[in-house]
């Protein structure tokens, strides 16, 4: 269950103290029962797709300003700082942040669409 509504997330610019799960990858599992010719092909290609996009967009489009101190913390933490090894203890921010930012990016693509 979400701690915070995104009313309040917007509105009274209040932040989540720990972050959500299901973290992105975990978000879409229940797309893989469609029948396609090939599933597994298609669903993991929009997956990894909305995933690398995620990881591109979460900081400079998805945020609230009142979130960024928040995320380049997070980010040193786990992706740039001086204490990460790569390939071993970095993560990509789709893997710490959780469905309702991937909700955030879903909205967006509407707005995308149409202009």
């Amino acid at each position: 269950m979400y701690s915070l509504s995104l009313r309040s997330i917007s509105k009274q610019q209040s932040q989540p103290s720990k972050l959500i799960c299901p973290c992105v990858p975990g978000t879409p599992p229940y797309y893989s029962n469609f029948s396609l010719k090939e599933p597994a092909l298609v669903i993991k290609t929009v997956i990894d797709g909305l995933q690398a996009y995620f990881d591109r967009a979460l900081g400079n489009q998805l945020l609230y300003r009142f979130e960024r101190p928040q995320y380049a913390d997070i980010r040193k933490k786990y992706f740039t700082g001086q204490e990460v090894v790569v390939g071993q203890t970095e993560k990509e921010m789709s893997y710490i942040y959780g469905a309702e930012h991937l909700l955030r990016m879903m909205g967006e693509f509407q707005e995308m669409i149409n202009s």
